[in-house]
């Protein structure tokens, strides 16, 4: 009777220190991942970027203006507002527009981001001779040039010129190289659509100050 209680306490105690080893290897907490260390650094400022400006074209619209898109650009980094209306109407509302979004900056990977406030550009059409080529040259021109986010008003003067202004700053380093890519593309553009006389075209990249950069 002793050998058997004996030998169901080694079986017993068996039992529980072999649960014991099977839980210490088995219940293992499984780690949270954070959503965002899954994702490149490009992808956190892409999504980042997403949330802010939404949170600020609703902030802004919620106060009436006429906001027209809000982003975030890169080289060089700054935040854009654009907004509908004149330049007179810019000028009314600049300064209010970029204490807000300053505001709302502040605590976000943005916020030492400088703020541009700008009106929606349009192309400058014409009626001129021509009309519908002329027309044509500056549609194909400002679709050519839309992945450059500088680029503002695009005007010109029938087979003698076209005027890209522009945001660049006159101090950026890369400005004349940027005006230069720009200039080959307009020239790229008018030339493969067939434009009569388009050697005749002289083609000038402004920056923000309207000056013509060379």
């Amino acid at each position: 009777m002793n050998k058997k209680i004996i030998f169901m306490g080694v079986i017993l105690i068996s039992m529980l220190f072999g649960g014991i080893l099977l839980n210490k290897k088995y219940d293992k907490s499984i780690p949270s991942v954070n959503a965002d260390e899954t994702l490149s650094s490009d992808q956190i400022v892409e999504k980042k970027s997403e949330g802010f400006t939404k949170k600020l074209f609703l902030t802004l619209q919620s106060k009436n203006f006429r906001v027209s898109s809000t982003g975030i650009k890169s080289e060089p980094n700054e935040i854009s507002v654009t907004v509908d209306g004149t330049e007179q109407y810019l000028s009314e509302v600049r300064n209010e527009i970029t204490i807000i979004t300053s505001e709302l900056s502040k605590s976000t990977i943005f916020e030492s981001y400088p703020i541009i406030v700008d009106v929606k550009r349009e192309i400058v059409l014409s009626d001129g001779p021509n009309l519908m080529e002329f027309n044509k040259i500056l549609m194909n021109v400002q679709e050519g040039l839309s992945d450059y986010d500088v680029v503002g008003d695009i005007s010109s003067e029938y087979q003698k010129s076209i005027t890209i202004k522009t945001s660049i700053s006159s101090s950026n380093t890369k400005a004349k190289k940027l005006a230069r890519e720009i200039e080959e593309k307009v020239a790229e553009i008018i030339k493969t659509d067939g434009v009569s006389n388009f050697d005749s075209y002289k083609i000038y990249v402004k920056n923000k100050d309207g000056g013509i950069i060379k």
